[in-house]
């Protein structure tokens, strides 16, 4: 992969993907997890193909691909509706995808649109990222997520990130990932 510059000082283009046709995923690979200190996959005006879909996202590391074992993630999340003032949770310590969104709909003004930080891809055990997202679901409702989680299958360095739903194809969107200087 090759970078250019991306526009923020300290902040480099690696890769983008922009969905022109309908794909089941989206997915970086090769990612240079030695030349920066943190990266960022930002999300912008994703549509899935199904109504009330849901927005997972897996890792992976050379040689073992992506995980899905059933225990490789662990994270934790805070979600609130426009309907109302309820502010609900969620966490999980084994699951084999990282939830990113429910109930995204269908309509041009359903879009999800959201930030995915990795704090560590490199060195040890349990590979952290956190995560922020804005979208509106199925039921017209403006969405705001946020969540933090590691990687726990693995030792390796994270050199690949796979976004996807877990019921349907994806019919658009625009995937950029970068890298930042610290």
């Amino acid at each position: 992969m090759s970078g250019v510059s991306g526009g923020g000082g300290n902040r480099v283009l690696i890769a983008r993907q922009e969905i022109g046709a309908t794909v089941a995923q989206v997915d970086f690979t090769g990612i240079p997890y030695n030349a920066f200190r943190w990266f960022e996959l930002h999300m912008r005006d994703v549509v899935p193909v199904l109504d009330g879909s849901e927005f997972h996202m897996r890792l992976g590391t050379d040689p073992s691909g992506f995980h899905s074992g059933a225990s490789d993630y662990a994270y934790s999340s805070v979600v609130h509706n426009s309907s109302n003032t309820t502010i609900s949770g969620s966490a999980s310590n084994a699951r084999n995808v990282v939830e990113i969104a429910q109930n995204i709909g269908t309509h041009a003004d359903d879009q999800f649109n959201g930030v995915i930080r990795f704090l560590k891809m490199a060195g040890g055990r349990h590979k952290a990222f956190e995560y922020r997202q804005i979208a509106k679901d199925s039921f017209s409702r403006a969405v705001h997520l946020l969540g933090t989680g590691i990687l726990k299958a693995s030792t390796e360095p994270i050199d690949r990130v796979r976004f996807l739903s877990l019921n349907g194809d994806l019919a658009a969107g625009d995937f950029r990932l970068y890298g930042l200087r610290g």
